[in-house]
């Protein structure tokens, strides 16, 4: 049998690698994390700025909310971005809204990890599972 032997040197210089080839891999999913965070909170704050938007509709407009979320652009947003819903894990949507005479919910058109985002007409946000977010909107 034959034995492979590096110079010192080289052994350390492998072993440096390979812990850096190591730091990269847990690094990205260090940043992956980071990532998903960044992103929530983004959504988080759209979400809180439309429900501000909408109020502010319903004080010019006697108290009813916007029948949807594209009659607050242009004269209360300046684009139309701002209703997409960005998760990183499928293509950028429309968040859905539902309007009523004196109540609104804004929510993240699908979920992100079983929860969705919902905002609500009291200008509170709340992370909800799936489950309950259906046992919310069945009649």
């Amino acid at each position: 049998m034959r034995h492979f032997s590096l110079p010192l040197k080289d052994a350390i210089l492998l072993l440096i690698a390979c812990f850096a080839i190591l730091g990269i891999i847990l690094g990205g999913v260090q940043y992956s994390g980071k990532l998903d965070a960044s992103r929530l909170v983004k959504n988080v704050g759209i979400v809180k700025s439309l429900i501000l938007v909408c109020r502010t509709y319903a004080s010019e407009y006697e108290g009813k909310f916007p029948v949807s979320l594209d009659a607050l652009y242009p004269d209360y947003v300046d684009t139309r971005e701002l209703f997409s819903y960005d998760d990183g894990q499928v293509e950028p949507a429309k968040f859905l809204y539902f309007a009523g005479d004196s109540i609104i919910m804004i929510v993240s058109p699908h979920p992100s990890k079983g929860k969705r985002i919902v905002g609500f007409s009291d200008g509170h946000v709340d992370l909800i599972c799936e489950e309950e977010y259906q046992v919310m909107i069945s009649p």
